[in-house]
Order: structure tokens, then sequence, then C-alpha cells
């Protein structure tokens, strides 16, 4: 779990939404909490950057009360580098349709959350935690012994009366998936 994470823009990202703000918008960093760092970690000023065509540069937002990530990551091991994370945006969860992360997935009640995952904890070791907490600063905490997390993308299920329910396929996983099952089955 990282406490009061700093956001790294992901290349998808920093290449299709960043990006066209940045050219468009001669003040966009003036405008936002952002550092521009190259591969190293050094920072840059955003106008060394040719943003025509930029190289070797990452976007990063320093913790605080507006960052993405919100106040708490919850890592788990999986082959995607997706997280559960906090958001300043709790008013996405008011929403019917929430698609609207890039691959990660916002927690509506992430301090629940982290107080489930350190219930076992003492107080001594939860004011500890809470301290880090309130510093604003970076820290990563091990939770030994963690639950197991799986995500699954379901876009149909059974319903109780025992009839299949369809619902949207916003990430357009099912036709590649439904030609791998013709394909391995011979079925169509």
């Amino acid at each position: 779990m990282t406490l009061n994470p700093s956001w790294t823009i992901p290349p998808t990202i920093l290449r299709e939404d960043k990006l066209p703000q940045i050219r468009s918008n001669p003040a966009y960093f003036s405008d936002r909490n952002l550092m521009v760092l190259d591969t190293e970690g050094t920072q840059l000023d955003p106008a060394s950057v040719d943003w025509d065509n930029p190289r070797g540069i990452l976007l990063r937002e320093p913790p605080g009360p507006n960052n993405p990530l919100g106040r708490m990551v919850f890592r788990f091991d999986n082959p995607f580098a997706v997280f559960l994370h906090d958001t300043p945006s709790q008013a996405l969860f008011a929403r019917a349709v929430r698609n609207v992360s890039s691959g990660c997935v916002r927690v509506e009640q992430a301090d629940e959350l982290a107080d489930y995952l350190f219930h076992t904890l003492d107080n001594h070791q939860r004011d500890r935690i809470q301290q880090r907490m309130d510093s604003g600063k970076t820290h990563e905490i091990r939770v030994e012994n963690g639950p197991q997390v799986l995500l699954t993308y379901w876009t149909a299920e059974g319903t109780a009366d025992g009839r299949l329910r369809f619902t949207p396929d916003p990430y357009g996983l099912d036709a590649p998936l439904i030609r791998a099952y013709h394909q391995a089955t011979g079925l169509q």
C-alpha cells in the first residue's frame, strides 16, 4: 500500500490526453501541479521540451489533495500493473456508468478498505500509519498476509430466475474472446 502517492502519468494517457492539451495551451503547466522529469528523475523546465516531439520525459503529479490517486494506493501482484486507488473525484461514484479510468480502479471507500487491511494491527502500529499519512510524504506499507484480489470483467451473468443478462462491453473485449472460443472449439 502506498500512502500519499505521486502519480506518474502512463504513456498512453500522456500521448492521447495530455499532449494535445499541452500543445493547445501554452499556460498548461502554470495551471497544474505537474512536474516534467527526464527518465533519470531530474526535473526539467517544461519550456525546454519540444512538445511536438517529446522524447525521454515523464509527467508526475506529486502527492496532494488533488492527486488523481487520492491519499492511498492498494497494489497487488498482477501482470497488467493495475491497482486500486483512492480518488478526490468522489462524485464519479454517483454515475451509473463509471468506466472513466484508464485501467486502474477507483475505490469509493478507501479509508474503510485500509481499516480492513490493518484490522489486525495494534493501536501503536495504526497510529504510526496515521502519522505517515498525515505527513503528506509518500510511504510504502507492506500488508502481510493481505487478502487475495480477483478483478473480473463480466458482460454476461445468470439471473436468479435462470435467464442470461448481457451488459455493455465498454472495453471491447467480448468480440476477441468469442473469436478465440470459436477458433479453439470449432463451434460457430
